[in-house]
Parts: C-alpha cells; sequence; structure tokens
C-alpha cells in the first residue's frame, strides 16, 4: 500500500492510500476523498452514503478509488456509461483491485457474461453499465 500525507481533516485519516506508488491525489481529490470518507462513516450525519458529481475531468475514477482504498468494504457495485467500462476497469487494474465486469449477452435473451480480473487489494468490485444490471 502506498499513503499519501493530507493535511485537511486530519480526525478522519492523515494519510490517504495512493493506487499505485507514482501516483498523487490532487487537493480537490483529496477533499472529495475525505468528504466520502465521513459519509461512509458509521456514525455519518443523517444518512449513510451519497453522490459524487463532480464536472468532466477533475478525476472521480481516482477518487472513488481512493474511497476503495482507505474504507475498503467487501463487495461495491459500481455502474458506469458504457463507453467508461474499459476506463474503469483499466484503472480498477493498476490499482490492484480485483473485479469482475458484467459484459453483454453472448447470445440474445441470454443473461450477461462475466469477465473476471484479479487483484491484490482487500475489496472486490462488480462493475456493470445500468442497462445490463437491470436486465440480469
Amino acid at each position: 500500500m502506498y499513503r499519501q500525507t493530507a493535511n485537511t481533516l486530519p480526525y478522519i485519516l492523515t494519510m490517504l492510500t495512493t493506487p499505485f506508488p507514482t501516483f498523487s491525489y490532487h487537493p480537490h481529490q483529496v477533499d472529495a476523498i475525505h468528504w466520502m470518507l465521513r459519509r461512509e462513516h458509521t456514525d455519518a450525519d443523517y444518512v449513510r452514503g451519497g453522490i459524487l458529481a463532480d464536472e468532466m475531468g477533475l478525476g472521480k475514477t481516482w477518487m472513488t478509488i481512493g474511497l476503495l482504498l482507505n474504507a475498503p468494504v467487501s463487495e461495491t457495485l459500481l455502474l458506469v456509461p458504457p463507453v467508461l467500462c474499459t476506463q474503469w476497469s483499466t484503472a480498477l487494474q493498476q490499482s490492484g483491485i480485483p473485479h469482475r465486469i458484467l459484459g453483454p449477452p453472448s447470445k440474445k435473451g441470454a443473461d450477461g457474461s462475466w469477465a473476471t480480473v484479479p487483484g491484490t487489494q482487500p475489496v472486490a468490485v462488480t462493475l456493470a453499465t445500468y442497462d445490463r444490471a437491470y436486465r440480469n
């Protein structure tokens, strides 16, 4: 595991695990990861969880991976647009996160097919598009 020092919100986490040794979070990503960690904490105000809806290009993929690496749960479902499945799979693989991908069915009327990508981190992710998850 690789750690990056954070000087904001020290009561949550002073060091963040990064996806790989040469990776550094931008300050706005550190803030977002801390926000998500607070929202996931068992004593979070109101409800647990939230929606990360930053502008395009700010690194939502890496922010979410930062959450997965710093507050691991046994299984996470990620629903992404079809054009982002490959990008997400590559980022998860670079981060050492094992995942399975729900792809299109092999023939009409069948359930979707699964592809499994191994990893080294203690979390697992299921990656699918909304359409694939809905139809399965």
